[in-house]
């Protein structure tokens, strides 16, 4: 006939640690009785494990989905139909003050430390030129500038070493690379 076990009163004190000793089991229950089913202990830190795990699996998906909407984004940009920019007006010059080229010219001193290319465009907000510098046949700078609006002045700038001297142009292309216009100009002699 088996027995049924003997259990304890409730009134047991709860020993820090969840009454259960190392090497003796559950303190609480008398030996060969199963244990009832364990608590989660530290709820509290397994809600910050998983709050914590759920913020990153979130960020990758967060993160997923914004690379691919700048993939698809980079994709369909060469598929529509690039602006037709025209330079109307396009110069060099020793400054630019208030969107205004300054000391414009054909010639300019050995040391005249730096130079502006200043160009007004038409017909496209949202495009992107280039001005691109080279002194001889050897490209030196090649800046790129966006278009805000039509008309839209910009201008960029290049330091010419005193050393530099002779023959020099600067080439407006639009982003597709074709040439708009070239100023050719001369420093040092």
């Amino acid at each position: 006939m088996p027995r049924s076990a003997a259990r304890l009163p409730d009134p047991l004190p709860v020993r820090r640690g969840g009454g259960r000793h190392p090497h003796r089991g559950d303190a609480r229950h008398v030996a060969g009785t199963s244990a009832p089913a364990r608590r989660t202990r530290d709820t509290f830190r397994r809600r910050a494990v998983m709050k914590r795990i759920a913020l990153i699996a979130a960020s990758a998906v967060l993160l997923g989905r914004g690379l691919a909407a700048q993939d698809t984004t980079q994709a369909a940009a060469p598929a529509a139909a690039s602006p037709s920019v025209t330079v109307a007006e396009a110069v060099v010059a020793r400054s630019v003050v208030d969107r205004q080229p300054q000391d414009t010219g054909s010639t300019f001193p050995a040391d005249v430390g730096q130079l502006h290319c200043w160009t007004k465009v038409e017909g496209a907000g949202g495009a992107s030129i280039h001005h691109v510098w080279f002194h001889g046949d050897t490209q030196v700078g090649d800046v790129e500038l966006q278009v805000g609006g039509s008309p839209w002045r910009t201008w960029s700038r290049k330091t010419v070493p005193a050393d530099w001297t002779g023959a020099w142009h600067v080439e407006v292309k639009d982003a597709a690379g074709t040439t708009l216009k070239r100023i050719d100009f001369t420093v040092g002699q």
